[in-house]
């Protein structure tokens, strides 16, 4: 067994482990092994840990398979012979210098419009104006309180400069306050105790900095026992719950329409990956996506996380430093990282210990006493809606003690300190060959690539193209020897099979989420195990989940009869239940929010075997396991199953190509039995 084979069968088997996969293809057919339908294999085991570039003579197809996929998300064999036919720098130059490459085709997102009377998301903080809608609803609390009125509660609603606004609740408790302007508002709400004068039991400052959205306020009523008799009179208690909810997961239910718009943005993203001619730039933006790790679910404004691509796109193969000081000066970072609430005299560590640990050093490099003190350099930095501010008056201007190092520092300040270190070129390396090479690899190997990276004043491309030519990116120990994440399992299965529009059906959120990951929701701030070890992508739930998603693409439900996630009514309004505030901001969202158009890949395996002129099943199986499994030889699968599947179907070895959907049916059924093997899931 060769050095390749062997090392392939390590990660192979760990998928096979899991579940018993060619069931399906092993019913009836036999176990001999295939002729190689190509010339290719991975380097021999002494370029593990090498990193001098390959030359001309060890460049192949499948090694520009490889550099394509992990590079990007694969392709087709005409965009993997395009590579293959240049020389090896030639190749990775092609990617890493992307910015000469016209991408004017990609369409910007196309915006619902629920922000209307904003900036888009990059516009000057003055101009976030508008109005907004209060809503809310008495209820009794825990669980209900007999005898207390929900009728009548007076709600007072304080506007600056404009006065107060008084609202009565109806006999279901409702309450509501139309064209509110943005901004701080106070409400107050009063219960009422018979016989006795009103007294404010609840006050509450509210936030509102979304036009045409709503704060939902519910207002919980409870028995107080002070009367002069010593019964029960109600007190009024409020828990803010604004439309703009931190959950996810009830958007629908919620109603959110800003984050049905994410969803959108979600399936937008997608496209790019798939129809970019800049394959590494948006794997990049992936990278840094889990790298800089923040939800929309905490940021909770679209606009914020369509800017923050943006950012990351800009500086993603550029330079790590400004990188690193635009993302922490990034709006949706202060949000999710509370950096925005770090102000002189009240500090929050939250925002120094994430970009220490998590973005720029890792542990064991920094102490809580250095958290400390960063924590009130970065005192001041805050956002107004799109816009970073450097508020002086929230600053600590006092010295601080850093690293072990003194001075007056602001947030620019440590983040230099932070990358004088050179632990920080070491994790930089790190992550991206946990990402882009392999899992595991020699504390040598990591520190020669933070080399590279110090050396070039961490410009980004250097380490690249390192990376990328290196003798041990092409080795047993690489290729072949990672788990597909679930986005890149997805996009890659659509470029393989020469889609050039991103179905809808099935729908792209619903699919990765049930593989395990949802673009713009990682799980925290840590991002995705996966990223880090690309055996947590998998398990046996998992790798059925990714066989049923390659069957729902080849053989999809038609559009007529397909349910839309993002149109599905929450069942306690479809009954008919439940007309409240909440339903409100449900109906608005449903409204306003754009649709998704549903629509099927367009797909014809048919037109790709004429393509390649394979008229007998062996050729079919040949020229599909080089479309879809580039990157191994025939010794590496069972090839011969394939085949005998294939001539089970077609009645021999001729294929007879005029045949129709007859044909097209049962290219699929092969198609579906390749990307149902381990090897599939591997790249």
């Amino acid at each position: 067994m060769s050095e390749r084979h062997r090392s392939r069968t390590l990660t192979v088997g760990l998928v096979s482990a899991l579940v018993v996969v060619c069931t399906a293809l092993a019913v009836g057919l036999g176990a001999q092994s295939g002729a190689p339908v190509a010339n290719r294999g991975s380097g021999p085991i002494e370029w593990v840990g090498d990193l001098t570039p390959i030359g001309p003579e060890d460049w192949s197809y499948d090694r520009a398979a490889h550099l394509l996929e992990r590079a990007g998300f694969g392709g087709t064999p005409e965009e993997i012979q395009r590579l293959a036919s240049m020389t090896p720098a030639e190749a990775v130059d092609s990617l890493v210098d992307y910015e000469q490459i016209d991408n004017s085709h990609l369409p910007p997102f196309d915006e619902s419009g629920i922000y209307e009377g904003l900036p888009p998301s990059g516009g000057k903080a003055s101009a976030w104006q508008g109005t907004t809608t209060v809503a809310g609803r008495a209820e009794n609390a825990e669980g209900g309180v007999g005898g207390v009125p929900l009728r009548g509660i007076e709600v007072y609603l304080e506007v600056p400069g404009q006065g107060t606004r008084t609202a009565l609740t109806d006999d279901w408790g409702r309450f509501r306050f139309e064209s509110v302007p943005v901004g701080t508002v106070t409400m107050r709400a009063r219960g009422r105790r018979p016989g006795r004068p009103t007294n404010v039991s609840y006050i509450k400052e509210l936030t509102l900095t979304t036009p045409d959205d709503y704060a939902y306020v519910p207002l919980l009523m409870y028995p107080t026992p002070d009367n002069d008799d010593g019964s029960a009179s109600p007190d009024v208690y409020g828990v803010v719950n604004q439309l703009r909810s931190r959950d996810a997961s009830a958007a629908i239910q919620s109603g959110r329409p800003d984050l049905l718009e994410v969803y959108r943005l979600e399936q937008w993203w997608a496209e790019r990956m798939l129809t970019t001619r800049r394959p590494l730039e948006e794997k990049l933006v992936l990278f840094w996506h889990g790298h800089f790790a923040n939800s929309a679910d905490k940021v909770a404004d679209y606009r914020l996380v369509i800017q923050q691509l943006e950012t990351m796109r800009a500086h993603a193969a550029g330079n790590f430093a400004e990188l690193l000081t635009a993302m922490s000066k990034n709006p949706a970072m202060l949000i999710y990282l509370d950096g925005n609430q770090n102000v002189k005299g009240q500090f929050n560590e939250n925002f120094a210990r994430e970009i220490m640990e998590l973005f720029s050093l890792g542990l064991d490099n920094y102490t809580e006493d250095d958290i400390k003190e960063a924590a009130r350099a970065f005192t001041g930095w805050t956002n107004v809606g799109p816009s970073f501010l450097f508020n002086r008056d929230s600053h600590d201007p006092s010295e601080k003690l850093v690293f072990g190092k003194t001075g007056r520092y602001d947030g620019d300040d440590i983040i230099a300190l932070i990358l004088d270190k050179p632990a920080s070129a070491r994790f930089i390396a790190r992550k991206m060959l946990m990402f882009f090479v392999r899992g595991e690899f020699t504390p040598e190997l990591e520190e020669r690539l933070a080399a590279v990276l110090r050396d070039n004043d961490y410009e980004l491309k250097p380490l690249l193209r390192t990376l990328f030519l290196s003798k041990d990116f092409y080795s047993p120990a690489s290729m072949g020897e990672m788990i597909k994440a679930p986005v890149h399992f997805t996009v890659s299965t659509y470029r393989k099979l020469g889609v050039e529009v991103l179905p809808t059906i099935p729908d792209f959120r619903v699919s990765t989420v049930a593989l395990g990951q949802e673009l713009l929701f990682p799980p925290n701030v840590s991002g995705w195990n996966g990223d880090k070890d690309s055996a947590a992508w998998i398990n046996p739930g998992m790798f059925f989940n990714r066989a049923n998603f390659a069957n729902s693409v080849l053989f999809p439900e038609p559009v007529e009869s397909f349910w839309p996630p993002d149109r599905t009514i929450p069942d306690r309004y479809a009954w008919g239940g439940e007309f409240t505030a909440v339903r409100a901001e449900y109906d608005y969202a449903y409204t306003r929010v754009k649709r998704i158009p549903r629509a099927t890949a367009e797909i014809n395996l048919t037109r790709i075997v004429k393509e390649a002129d394979a008229r007998t099943a062996d050729a079919v199986v040949d020229h599909f396991i080089l479309r879809f499994l580039p990157t191994f030889s025939p010794d590496d699968i069972d090839r011969q199953r394939i085949v005998d599947f294939l001539t089970s179907q077609t009645g021999g070895q001729m294929i007879d190509l005029g045949s129709g959907d007859t044909l097209e049916e049962t290219l699929r059924q092969v198609v579906h039995l390749i990307m149902s093997m381990p090897e599939y899931n591997v790249s």
